[in-house]
């Protein structure tokens, strides 16, 4: 499996949130395994796919519950959000450049931005619920 392991510490005190954040970085995990073992271009074109889809889809559930129960937050998190799907749209088009240096650019995206936000912009959104 892949680089990028779950930590108690990313925890945003939600287990929905919790679950699909464990979820993204087990298919950002198989994308960079696909992407260091030379696996065959069409695996790693799903896997890249497979977690934009489960990008967006997390973040519009995210988006939804945090607006459900009142975080004050919620268009800048939604800002947010657009620029990390940005970013990884940037990834696609990368690959589809045929960018050698893909799989690390992969990690430092996860590490910095998905890892980033998840520890920072999450926990803060959870944190300014309103009465």
């Amino acid at each position: 499996m892949g680089h990028f392991v779950w930590l108690a510490d990313y925890s945003v005190g939600s287990d929905i949130v919790d679950s699909q954040h464990k979820h993204l970085l087990d298919l950002a995990g198989l994308l960079q395994d696909a992407l260091h073992t030379g696996q065959a271009s069409s695996i790693v074109d799903e896997a890249l796919q497979a977690l934009r889809c489960y990008v967006a889809e997390h973040f519009a559930e995210e988006e939804a519950l945090f607006e459900t129960i009142g975080s004050s937050q919620i268009e800048a998190h939604r800002r947010q959000h657009r620029r990390i799907e940005q970013e990884l749209a940037e990834l696609l088009v990368d690959r589809q450049l045929g960018y050698r240096h893909l799989e690390s650019k992969l990690v430092e995206w996860v590490e910095r931005r998905l890892v980033g936000h998840m520890i920072r912009e999450d926990r803060a959104a959870a944190r300014s619920i309103g009465p």
